[in-house]
């Protein structure tokens, strides 16, 4: 069916994992198959291959005719931050939202550089870049939601504020202060009426064990799922939580 195309083959490392007999088979029938087509002088068909460099051993271990048959490798380089900033505007754009004026070029650089020096090889450039819009595109829901102030331009706006993973609890805030901010929250009391009563649990229990009285262990179990749509919350009291 590619005869006369091109046939791009973007899976090749994951053929070759020792336990895929028949992927090394096909591997190996792939690079056969054009090898054929070369001896013949049949050029109307193009073999692309595109995998990352840890896949290169393996591939021509596999498929050692690949190395003759594709003389022709290039080497595609990693992003520089300033290029990962760009595709990130690219980005942006193009899922309809804009960035906030404040975001300034430097800006991103400097807000992408933790996340891109923590990120795995396989998973950089524009794979990075993906998830970290996506990530900024639900905190932005959540934080418009709890702002109570939808607009058009707030709905389509992404801040620093959205690209910068929270802390849940960065100095310490004790315990009134955290339970100040989740009754800060519009709506939810369902949720808020859980959480004091899970922890009044805590608290009796722990007032128990400093007495040296019985009963100091919490009966409630702690582990909790937060379902509903996006921008009612969710993420925002979990981390109140935590």
């Amino acid at each position: 069916q590619a005869s006369g195309g091109i046939v791009l083959l973007t899976d090749a490392p994951a053929l070759c994992e020792k336990s895929d007999h028949y992927g090394q088979l096909a591997l190996g029938q792939i690079a056969h198959h054009f090898e054929d087509l070369e001896a013949k002088q049949i050029r109307d068909t193009v073999l692309l291959v595109a995998l990352p460099r840890s896949g290169l051993a393996p591939v021509f271990t596999a498929a050692p005719g690949l190395t003759t048959l594709a003389p022709t490798q290039l080497e595609f380089m990693d992003y520089s931050n300033d290029e990962v900033a760009q595709l990130l505007e690219k980005t942006v754009e193009n899922r309809g939202f804009k960035l906030h004026a404040e975001l300034t070029r430097d800006k991103l650089v400097d807000i992408l550089k933790p996340a891109i020096a923590r990120c795995p090889e396989d998973k950089a450039g524009k794979v990075l870049v993906d998830k970290l819009v996506d990530e900024a595109i639900h905190r932005q829901t959540d934080r418009v939601h709890l702002s109570n102030t939808v607009s058009k331009a707030s709905l389509l706006s992404l801040t620093e504020e959205d690209f910068v993973e929270p802390d849940a609890n960065p100095g310490g805030d004790s315990l009134e202060t955290v339970l100040r901010r989740l009754d800060g929250i519009i709506g939810l009391g369902g949720v808020k009426n859980h959480v004091r009563s899970l922890v009044a649990q805590l608290e009796l229990a722990q007032k128990k064990k400093l007495a040296g009285l019985p009963g100091s262990k919490v009966n409630a179990c702690m582990h909790m799922v937060f379902s509903g749509n996006p921008g009612t919350g969710k993420t925002t009291v979990a981390r109140i939580v935590a």
